[in-house]
């Protein structure tokens, strides 16, 4: 079964097939890592989920069942009988693996509150007797859906609940995951009652950022109070979460006269966007005949970070070039760069410059016979290239490194200088693409901020221009090349001192006196400390990884 919303088509995955949830399934939970992000278990995600065999008026019975896929969202196995019971109502809210242990955040029932349960294996589970967190402690008659990660070394609890006959979402906190305080027993915002989730929201999920220091919340938002007019929204967290401006998915985009579009849970990063788990519901009922469906976002908040990158490089074509031909800092960056690359190519090597700007690089590639795609952001900044090198045998993309083209694979080499991944906001992403786009044994060499220079700082950094910065520790570069499936194969550091002086004194180049004798100077003791001082300590660092 297909349903589409725009150009999206949104496919049932788990369906009211068993005899357990013969009356409808819903609201899919991800099994996530302690920070929320989707966790693989030998190459397969693991998805809870709710299902009820008949009307609760005539006996229904809520249980929790489970179901496996690929990271791409295929190979569906569902479960042929549920994985918990607790009562006549168990509905899950989420699922953690910690401590080498299965967490499930659950209500034995909206009025009672929330409880949590714990397995080894994930077939057998043991409760907790006693509850978490009531709806009175938050002023509500109703609380549901726990959504449980961790953020800044705390655990937080976000959760749906009703009070005065409206939904809002609400917040705890927890040093342990089971002893929760409830954080000032108010919603996390409250709308104004004339936006489009003025008069609810509900169904809270999180998905991480790649910089774990921002997320995206999803919810459910309604300005009234039928159930039919629920849509689904998805806006950024950094220091808090905000109501988001415009819903995400509208059911009146979808073919569902008289049902119900509902449920936002991430489940896997891809290349070009995040696949996503939702259920829908052809009538009011809140589980007859529901079935939960799986598409892919691709839409704001998630590329906001690309338009303004794309804008500040726009601006930065300008004087690109400028900028690698006469400062001294870059002039010798651009000679060391070219020349260990030069190491790298062989005759007729498929080469990608990802992130390429103007490709200051073409030379040193071009003299050894290599064929090279430049793909950037910005057509100003290929445009720029295209005029510098007017008579290279070069082809000139526009696109982004974290979503490369379908024909762009087989790659002998993936370069991506200049920092290009500090400022890319899914590194992880960006990471598997190029993998994707590489041939087996093929090199990924990228350059990038050092978080442990005395000039950085491990955290996001938004520059004037609109362009967001990150830098990588080391260790923290090895982690992520490894979770793309790479394989790390060494690191250099370059720019060890240099960029400790004031800054004026490499743009200033037409300067003489002190500064710029200073300047070139250190620039040639740079040269002579490579490879005699720790990677560790050097600005810049030199990753080169390589696909199995």
């Amino acid at each position: 079964m297909m349903l589409r919303i725009g150009s999206r088509q949104i496919q049932a995955v788990i369906s009211p097939d068993r005899e357990w949830c013969r009356f409808g399934v819903r609201d899919p939970v991800v099994l996530t890592d302690e920070t929320g992000r989707p966790l693989l278990e030998n190459d397969r995600l693991t998805v809870f989920f709710n299902g009820r065999d008949r009307p609760m008026e005539e006996g229904g019975i809520t249980r929790v069942g489970r179901a496996l896929c690929s990271a791409d969202g295929a190979g569906w196995q569902v479960e042929d009988s549920p994985v918990l019971e607790d009562g006549d109502y168990c509905a899950l809210g989420s699922a953690v693996r910690r401590d080498n242990e299965y967490w499930i955040y659950y209500s034995p029932g909206t009025r009672d509150g929330f409880r949590v349960a714990r397995s080894i294996d994930g077939k057998y589970w043991r409760r907790e007797g006693r509850l978490l967190l009531t709806p009175g402690q938050f002023n509500c008659s109703r609380i549901g859906l726990p959504f449980v990660f961790q953020r800044s070394g705390r655990w937080l609890m976000l959760f749906e609940g009703l009070r005065h006959h409206r939904f809002r979402i609400y917040q705890a906190h927890s040093d342990d995951g089971i002893h929760w305080v409830p954080s000032a027993g108010e919603p996390v915002f409250v709308p104004d009652d004339q936006a489009w989730d003025g008069y609810a929201q509900a169904n809270p999920s999180v998905f991480p950022r790649d910089d774990n220091a921002s997320c995206i919340l999803f919810y459910n938002g309604s300005a009234v109070e039928e159930p039919q007019g629920w849509d689904i929204a998805a806006t950024s967290w950094q220091e808090k979460p905000m109501a988001a401006s415009s819903p995400l998915l509208s059911r009146d985009q979808a073919s569902l006269p008289g049902g119900r579009l509902e449920g936002s849970r991430g489940l896997a990063p891809q290349a070009d966007g995040i696949l996503a788990l939702y259920f829908a519901l052809p009538g009011n009922d809140s589980y007859k005949d529901g079935a939960i469906y799986l598409t892919k976002l691709e839409d704001v908040p998630l590329n906001a970070q690309l338009e303004s990158e794309e804008r500040a490089n726009d601006r930065l074509a300008e004087t690109y070039f400028d900028i690698w031909d006469r400062y001294p800092i870059q002039v010798f960056t651009q000679k060391l760069e070219s020349g260990w690359l030069a190491e790298q190519v062989s005759p007729g090597d498929r080469v990608l410059l990802a992130g390429s700007g103007g490709a200051r690089e073409l030379p040193a590639l071009l003299d050894k016979g290599a064929r090279v795609i430049a793909l950037d952001l910005s057509q100003k900044m290929l445009d720029a290239g295209k005029a510098r090198f007017a008579e290279a045998e070069v082809t000139w993309r526009r696109g982004d490194v974290c979503n490369l083209p379908e024909d762009i694979a087989s790659m002998d080499a993936i370069y991506a200088l200049g920092g290009v991944f500090a400022y890319v906001d899914r590194l992880d992403c960006a990471l598997r693409s190029c993998k994707a786009a590489l041939r087996p044994g093929g090199n990924l060499i990228f350059t990038i901020m050092n978080a442990d220079h005395p000039t950085e700082t491990p955290r996001r950094a938004t520059w004037p221009d609109g362009r967001v910065r990150q830098a990588r520790t080391l260790n923290d570069l090895k982690a992520r090349i490894a979770a793309a499936g790479l394989e790390f194969v060494e690191a250099r550091g370059y720019r060890f001192l240099v960029d400790l002086l004031p800054a004026q004194w490499n743009r200033a180049v037409d300067t003489s006196g002190a500064p710029g004798e200073i300047l070139t100077r250190l620039l040639e003791l740079e040269e002579d400390m490579l490879g005699l001082l720790p990677v560790e300590r050097a600005k810049f660092l030199w990753v080169h990884a390589k696909a199995g």
